[in-house]
């Protein structure tokens, strides 16, 4: 298990982006700071550690090996964990923000239907994924 060198409190929330593009809404808007390197990937953390982000890289493997590294990290047992990135859609509007329904790996044609354990007010859309 990876430990961290420093005190850190549950976190509340955690952020998985692809791009670094993706990812600056949420260092803006929380105050994140780089917090550790762990390999190539970057940990920001806020002030309080209660919103931990990593950038994981493009496709599957990448955003599977980020979001262990980010779990265990944190380890955090009860938290949300957000796999958040920009997509394009044949109607919605621009900077529309919505959740996936549907996801569908678009290599395999598996689907899974992700469980969100609240009551959402976001339109919601199936996702192919690359």
């Amino acid at each position: 298990m990876i430990q961290s060198t420093t005190n850190i409190s549950q976190p509340r929330c955690l952020i998985v982006c692809a791009l670094a593009a993706e990812a600056t809404f949420f260092i803006e808007q929380y105050r994140l700071k780089k917090h550790t390197q762990l390999g190539k990937k970057t940990i920001f953390c806020d002030a309080n550690k209660q919103f931990m982000l990593i950038v994981s890289g493009i496709g599957a493997i990448e955003s599977a090996i980020a979001t262990s590294l980010l779990y265990q990290y944190a380890g955090a047992s009860h938290c949300v964990l957000f796999n958040v990135g920009l997509a394009g859609h044949g109607h919605a509007p621009i900077n529309q923000l919505c959740w996936a329904h549907r996801v569908e790996d678009a290599q395999t044609h598996k689907m899974w239907h992700p469980h969100l354990p609240f009551r959402c007010p976001l339109p919601s859309y199936p996702l192919l994924s690359c």
